[in-house]
């Protein structure tokens, strides 16, 4: 439903958000809400428009998407 980012299919306990800008806002907006997901420019072949979620509690994942709709809103 946010339109600025794409969620990647996985089947791993994480996915990966890819965006068309740098997510370094959203990542450090996350990090003031105590909500740590991880930047991933360090990876091979990915830069600051990724960023890596783990799969959380149903309810954490909520909060996690709720922050993030609020962000890009």
């Amino acid at each position: 439903r946010i339109s600025q980012i794409k969620v990647h299919e996985s089947s791993t306990n994480f996915f990966l958000i890819e965006s068309k800008n740098s997510l370094r806002e959203v990542i450090n907006y996350l990090a003031r809400k105590k909500i740590l997901i991880r930047e991933c420019s360090s990876f091979r072949f990915l830069d600051d428009k990724w960023a890596r979620i783990s799969l959380q509690t149903h309810k954490n994942n909520q909060t996690i998407a709720y922050e993030l709709e609020k962000f890009f809103l």
